[in-house]
Order: C-alpha cells, then structure tokens, then sequence
C-alpha cells in the first residue's frame, strides 16, 4: 500500500465523457512540489466515460473508482472521499477544470503555513456551454482577500467547489442524515469551519461549466431552495455557538420566505399555504425580518380567498 499523499484531488463523475479529459489534464498540468493523487469515483457512467478515464488511469497518480450501478451523488461523493489519503482535499467535478497551474500550490502554501485556517478557496470563472467561452462571476468574486468564518459561511456559499481546498482533518464524518441531502458540499464547508476559518483568495483558478446536465444549473430555483433549507435544518442540531444556530434558523425562515414567493407565482396554493403557516408561526427568537412574516401572510390571505398572490422575493 503506498504511502499517504499531501494532498487528495476528489473528483466526482457521471457521464461527462465529453468534459472529463480537461478536467483530468487541468490536474496533471498543476506545478507543485508536494505528493499527490486523483481519486476519481465514476457513478456507473454509461456515455463511454470508462474507456476515458481507463486511459488517464494508467498514471500511477490517478485512481479510478468504479461502480457496477448507480450511487448517485452524495453516496459517490462519500465513497470517493473515504477513498482520499491526503492531509488536504481538493475539489473538482468532472465537468469543471482548473486554470491556473499554481493553484494548488498556492492554496497548499498558506494551508501549511496557516494552522488556524481549515479551507481556502478562490475566484472561479463561468464557462457557458450555449456560447463556449469564459466569463467572470460576480456573484462570486471577491476583489480582495477575505477570511470568513462560520457565521459568514451560514449566509451562503461564498466560492464556487472546484477552488476549494480543505484539510483532511476538519471534514466532517459523511452519516446517514449528510447521505440524505441532495447537496454536500455547502454544508461540509460550514461543519469544516468549526476547525478554522475559510481564506478566500483573488486569484480566478478555476472554471465552472453551466450546460444543460448540470446538476445544480439544471435544478429548478425552488429545489434549490428546498435543498439549501434541508441543508441547513441538518447542520443546525451539530453546532454548539446559540449565536450561529440562530443565524441557521433565521436564514433558513429567509429561504421559506423565498420558496413562498416562488409557490405563488406557480400557484401551487396547498404548498403554498403549508410554507405560509410555517413562516408566519416561526417563533420570534430566531430573529425573522418582519418582512418576511408579512409577506407570508400577504400570501396565505390570496391563496385562502383562491387567488393567486403575486409579488416579489424577499
């Protein structure tokens, strides 16, 4: 058995037979001075991406972890991650690439000589598949450095996956309740905080494709919503500060709001009263704006009367 490596590359696939070769090669083309792998879980791929990655297997870095049926993707993730023997974990879907061939040793240098931080991301560029070029996030970017926090991170997810790097250590133990979850890796990035802090870097060194099988990009507004609330509803029970599970609480009565105003606007009038109720009887010690109790309540009065509200998002 080979001896355990600096760092671990997770890569999680399923069908991206089209997009795997540059993400592996955005891997191999990183300049660093440490030891690492690629430990690549395959989730019973059925668009030839086997023949791919059989080829890329053959560098003794690379290691190829099939599966005779589908997992799907949180149990992929978890078996993959077992899989890692590095000290740190990288992140990168087989459908996203790296950049910037300094990448990894420029995270795993403050890393190392930063033990009070867990995670360190970066800015990431869009690269649409409907045009095929790269364009910035500004939703993401950060014009300078930043060091967040957990009660920062339970505001939402402040870098794209495919430019984190994270420390072996502070990742928390994949259970049953994570395996629920139809998204894992916000919620990681909040538990791993609990360690240390998160330092996000300027530099743009990863590419995160938008096409039409994307997981998340092809997710509907209101799942992803739904998923976010789920995520949030997990990790509350696990963190001790009362100060961050009452931000937990409060964004998760935000994303309620949200959802409601997205149910109104389908007319989905019997999930809509369920979310309006939930928001309006939210007890005040979670810190809900009034805003948001308000609009609850404008909602649950429309679709009583059998109309169909209208009216913006929180």
């Amino acid at each position: 058995m080979s001896p355990p490596k600096d760092l671990s590359i997770l890569m999680i696939a399923y069908n991206h037979a089209q997009f795997l070769g540059k993400a592996i090669q955005s891997v191999l083309d990183q300049q660093t001075n440490f030891s690492w792998e690629l430990v690549i879980g395959d989730d019973a791929s059925t668009d030839g991406s086997q023949e791919i990655l059989s080829r890329y297997s053959k560098d003794p870095r690379i290691r190829v972890l099939p599966a005779s049926s589908r997992l799907g993707m949180s149990r992929n993730f978890a078996r993959t991650l077992g899989a890692c023997s590095g000290r740190y974990v990288a992140f990168l879907e087989g459908d996203d690439y790296w950049i910037d061939p300094s990448k990894l040793q420029r995270q795993l240098t403050l890393l190392e000589s930063r033990p009070d931080v867990a995670l360190c991301a970066t800015n990431a560029l869009l690269h649409r598949e409907s045009s095929g070029g790269l364009e910035p996030d500004f939703g993401f970017t950060s014009r300078e450095e930043r060091t967040l926090v957990t009660s920062d991170l339970v505001w939402g997810n402040p870098a794209h996956t495919c430019t984190y790097v994270v420390r072996r250590s502070a990742i928390p133990e994949i259970d049953a309740d994570l395996l629920r979850l139809g998204m894992l890796d916000f919620p990681i990035w909040i538990l791993a905080s609990r360690h240390g802090s998160l330092v996000k870097l300027t530099q743009c060194t990863g590419a995160y494709r938008i096409h039409d099988q994307g997981v998340w990009t092809s997710t509907s507004a209101r799942r992803r919503i739904v998923l976010t609330i789920e995520a949030l509803s997990c990790i509350e029970g696990r963190l001790e500060d009362p100060v961050i599970r009452k931000a937990i609480v409060r964004q998760r009565h935000l994303h309620w709001a949200r959802e409601i105003a997205l149910a109104a606007r389908e007319g989905d009038r019997k999930d809509l009263a369920r979310r309006c109720l939930r928001t309006i009887t939210a007890p005040l010690s979670c810190g809900l704006l009034p805003r948001a109790r308000i609009q609850a309540l404008v909602a649950l009065f429309s679709c009583w009367f059998g109309g169909r509200a209208s009216h913006r998002p929180v």
